[in-house]
């Protein structure tokens, strides 16, 4: 929890908030915990990590509309080659 609130200062440190803002977090988190593999901490870190320079290089290279909508196309392109995520255990069928 304080690793948590400590992001959480440095985020509103940083940025500003408005009405929408939860949204677009709460979108983000939600992929970069599916990115990593649920349950997964160091997946979560890496996932958390990866995704910021992609939508880093994104705003630089293209434009910082299309940022946001990397993280999607990484989502949709991660999930086809790996449905468990990257750190992620494959679960057991029992037929």
């Amino acid at each position: 929890m304080a690793v948590t609130a400590a992001g959480g200062m440095v985020y509103g440190a940083s940025g500003s908030f408005n009405a929408s803002t939860s949204y677009d977090l709460i979108s983000r988190l939600l992929i970069i915990i599916v990115l990593g593999g649920m349950g997964s901490m160091v997946g979560a870190l890496v996932a958390s990590i990866t995704m910021i320079t992609i939508e880093d290089i994104v705003a630089v290279a293209w434009s910082p509309v299309w940022s946001t909508l990397s993280f999607f196309l990484v989502l949709v392109v991660v999930l086809s080659v790996r449905p468990q995520g990257l750190f992620g255990k494959q679960s057991a069928r029992v037929a």
